[in-house]
């Protein structure tokens, strides 16, 4: 049984996708951050796109990103970024 190409019906390179999404897992960037990096080596994506290719990898993965709540930071808490796999 052959598994669909996660990258196939993309605009951008596999290579492209994958180092911002490495970016975004490994350093505490924001998308717009990311999106910046890729501009700097003249690729023009938006954070959205960005944002999507990482919610696609990431459950492709089998792990889904999670939104945490930090304790002990007053009655709403405060929110974290999406953790990577």
């Amino acid at each position: 049984m052959s598994r669909r190409d996660p990258f196939k019906q993309h605009r951008f390179p596999r290579d492209v996708i994958l180092l911002a999404v490495r970016w975004y897992c490994r350093y505490p960037l924001s998308y717009r951050d990311v999106r910046d990096l890729l501009a700097e080596r003249g690729i023009t994506a938006d954070a959205a796109t960005i944002y999507r290719w990482f919610r696609n990898l990431d459950r492709r993965s089998g792990n889904e990103p999670t939104v945490r709540i930090v304790p002990g930071a007053g009655c709403s808490g405060m929110w974290t970024r999406p953790t990577c796999g």
